[in-house]
């Protein structure tokens, strides 16, 4: 899960970046001219929130778990459907296309 989704500050990017002196006081002066990120009150929170939300991340973690774990278990039963992947929010699944079967009706 994504540092975004784990606290939930959609759009929040982090990032470090290792390079000389001389190189960095470039980049700081450019980053003066740019807003990559949210403003200082916002990563205030972020700070406070990699502690203070523990227990909520760890919840919702376990609930997301317990529904890919319901997802896979209700396509295994389902002839040519598997879930190759998923985790958080999404899951691949793959089909045969054998199973698929041409629509019955007719749209005008």
């Amino acid at each position: 899960m994504t540092f975004r989704r784990s606290y939930a500050i959609p759009g929040h990017r982090l990032g470090a970046i290792i390079t000389s002196p001389q190189l960095l006081i470039q980049i700081n002066k450019t980053l003066d001219c740019l807003q990559i990120c949210p403003a200082r009150p916002a990563q205030r929170v972020v700070e406070w929130a990699i502690e203070g939300t523990r227990s909520w991340r760890d919840g919702v973690r376990e609930e997301l778990g317990n529904r890919q774990k319901v997802f896979r278990e209700l396509l295994e039963g389902v002839e040519g459907w598997e879930v190759e992947t998923g985790a958080g929010y999404f899951a691949y699944v793959r089909f045969d296309r054998l199973f698929l079967r041409p629509c019955q009706k007719s749209v005008n």
